[in-house]
């Protein structure tokens, strides 16, 4: 054998050793790119399914619209509001303090509104408003604090130890900078 055949052989299978360790990098790359598509999918998904039941919730809390209500649509408000309640419920896990939070303050403003149509409302108009502005703020932080949290972790796992911040991190960044504001009526 010439030095040109072993040059040749040893060119061969370190092509072939770089070929089937490129697939097995690349197979790595992808596993890791569809678990964080997937998840990054899910998040923002949960994400527009909670947007959505709070504007609901913000709706059939609001005074105008309860003061504009028969005793039918009351009936129908009441089935609305329990449904919207019972959402939020199955969207969090009462594991987390910050979900026991969402889930505590949404039936907190679902028993208001409850008692606000079923009694005197002059009775209840200021716990109703004050439940309502608790909602909307708890929500608004949520909603944001995910929001970041998806933009922070869609990158997937950072290399050299750049530590996300973690999500109770994050809300409690956003509760320091969220002021009460006449919007939030």
């Amino acid at each position: 054998m010439e030095w040109k055949d072993v040059i040749s052989l040893i060119a061969v299978c370190v092509t072939l050793l770089l070929g089937v360790i490129g697939f097995i990098i690349n197979s790595f790359v992808q596993r890791k790119s569809n678990s964080i598509s997937v998840i990054t999918k899910t998040r923002l998904s949960r994400r527009e399914k909670t947007k959505t039941l709070m504007a609901k919730m913000i709706k059939l809390s609001s005074i105008e619209y309860l003061d504009s209500l028969d005793k039918e649509d009351k009936k129908a408000t009441v089935k609305e509001l329990v449904e919207v309640t019972a959402d939020i419920r199955s969207e969090y896990s009462q594991i987390f303090e910050c979900d026991r939070d969402l889930i505590n303050i949404t039936e907190s403003l679902k028993d208001s509104v409850i008692s606000y149509m079923n009694s005197s409302k002059d009775t209840n108009k200021e716990k109703l408003i004050s439940k309502r502005k608790e909602f909307i703020k708890e929500m608004d932080l949520y909603v944001q604090t995910e929001w970041k949290r998806i933009k922070l972790e869609t990158v997937g796992k950072m290399k050299n130890n750049n530590k996300h911040s973690s999500w109770d991190e994050i809300y409690d960044n956003y509760q320091k900078d969220y002021q009460d504001t006449s919007e939030n009526k």
